[in-house]
């Protein structure tokens, strides 16, 4: 029994292993391709750099422009993350704590819509925006964003906060705490490891949307990210060197912003809210 216990684990462990790895080697490719010339590239595609050389980066930074993508970019997953996570807080308070009609009904709807593509509502949105002359905005970018976050925040936020123990909104009733007061100090400040979770779920996903600023942005000093990338990128002649280095280059921010609040997301997946 104990060599099938050690047979089993080393089993887990190389399965493990053979994951990260599938996992990790892109990015190691990734992160070499962005030192490596153009010829060392050729010769070399999937090896170390020969020759280690931050020209690329230059290059990606000067001739995309990744200063002022990186400020848009800020702007609207900013914005995104802003609007869904209080949207959502409110929705999951409300489907949570509060026994109303259709409270049954909504948490279907809003699984419909969690799986709800965006490329099904892109024209009629398009069309939309430009009726109201909302189109090469933020707004544009941030609002068709917010709305399909909105259902996997309210799901999430709502399960974490039906978790919560009633006594704590008993006591407030007691003290005189109405439902707005019950929501912004007992619900919210429990809540916290579900609203940075969902804070981190949404920045990253923003940060690296793409069809919707593609779909709803043509001013050139509106891009982010994801639309700079595909500047490297041409009919007959790409560059790859540059556009590996730009990838790392938009690669920094979230990842920082991950392993800062790793354990935040990590205690809210502990603590049942994503069940």
């Amino acid at each position: 029994m104990r060599r099938i216990g050690r047979g089993g684990a080393l089993a887990r462990f190389a399965s493990l292993a053979a994951i990260a790895l599938a996992i990790l080697y892109p990015l190691v490719i990734l992160v070499f391709t962005a030192f490596k010339t153009p010829g060392d590239l050729i010769t070399n595609p999937t090896g170390p750099p020969s020759e280690w050389t931050f020209a690329n980066f230059v290059q990606a930074w000067t001739q995309a422009g990744m200063a002022t993508l990186m400020v848009n970019s800020l702007i609207v997953s900013g914005g995104v993350v802003v609007g869904t996570v209080i949207l959502s807080s409110l929705g999951g308070f409300a489907l949570g704590r509060l026994r109303l009609r259709g409270t049954g009904v909504l948490p279907l709807l809003l699984t419909i819509g969690l799986v709800l593509p965006f490329e099904v509502l892109m024209i009629p949105l398009f069309y939309s925006f430009r009726a109201v002359g909302l189109l090469d905005s933020y707004l544009s970018m941030i609002l068709p964003q917010v709305a399909l976050g909105l259902p996997f925040g309210i799901l999430l936020l709502r399960s974490f906060i039906a978790e919560l123990p009633q006594d704590f909104f008993d006591a407030a009733e007691i003290d005189g705490a109405g439902l707005w007061n019950q929501y912004r100090h007992v619900a919210m400040p429990l809540a916290r490891p579900a609203l940075v979770a969902l804070a981190v779920l949404e920045l990253i996903w923003s940060w690296n949307q793409y069809l919707v600023a593609l779909v709803m942005v043509q001013d050139p000093h509106l891009r982010t990210i994801p639309l700079g990338l595909s500047l490297f990128v041409g009919r007959h002649e790409s560059n790859y060197t540059a556009l590996a280095a730009a990838a790392v280059i938009a690669l920094v921010p979230s990842l920082i912003l991950y392993i800062v609040f790793h354990r935040e997301a990590l205690r809210a997946n502990l603590a049942g809210a994503l069940k």
